[in-house]
């Protein structure tokens, strides 16, 4: 699926998640609140696409920026993605291998993963804590 965004594409991921859910019988999907200024017009159409499939398979959607993730899960009056990554591998010591290889890069690659591991984790305890 690399390449351009395309109906075909968002049909495809649409597609991913839905055999997600049945196969995983879940309940719930957590998201991104996308900043306005910093996405596209097709990340919104994938996003509306998602929480329509939520609503029509009932299915709840949770929506946290990273400022409500990094509230959430932080106490310091100062914090930042790298404040927020750092807890998440306290928390989850497992994400340690991934934090080493996001050291690693100039750019960073893994941040992606750190933010859907914290928005999993703030969904799971909205539910259950």
């Amino acid at each position: 699926m690399d390449g351009k965004w395309s109906k075909k594409k968002i049909d495809k991921v649409i597609d991913i998640i839905s055999e997600y859910i049945e196969l995983h019988d879940l309940n719930s999907i957590a998201l991104k609140k996308l900043h306005p200024s910093r996405s596209s017009k097709n990340l919104r159409l994938l996003v509306s696409r998602i929480k329509a499939l939520a609503a029509k398979k009932k299915i709840k959607v949770y929506q946290y920026s990273i400022k409500e993730l990094e509230d959430f899960y932080l106490t310091e009056e100062r914090h930042n993605k790298r404040t927020l990554v750092e807890k998440l591998v306290s928390d989850y010591p497992f994400l340690i291998n991934e934090l080493e290889k996001e050291r690693a890069h100039k750019n960073p690659y893994h941040l992606r993963m750190f933010e859907a591991v914290a928005l999993g984790a703030a969904c799971f305890h909205k539910q259950y804590k």
